[in-house]
């Protein structure tokens, strides 16, 4: 979150995408994610523990996910 105010940048340009339990802590503030792994039990219980618009549960598979989980948040069409 830091480097986002040293560049500038807002948190509503950013998005984080995660494929493991190790990658939750990411989520600390408003930063919207795009779960995109192997789905992972402890990844998708925190998930479905912890749904807000912010997060997003791509259904597509491999890299396919994260352009899944753009076009969901607008960043591309």
């Amino acid at each position: 979150m830091l480097s986002l105010y040293k560049w500038g940048i807002s948190v509503d340009q950013t998005v984080v995408c995660w494929d493991s339990g190790n990658d939750i802590s990411l989520f600390q503030g408003e930063e919207r994610g795009i779960i995109v792994g192997n789905d992972q039990p402890e990844l998708l219980q925190w998930y479905y523990n912890n749904k807000t618009p912010f997060y997003y549960l791509a259904k597509d598979h491999y890299g396919a996910r994260i352009l899944e989980g753009l076009t969901h948040f607008s960043f591309i069409q």
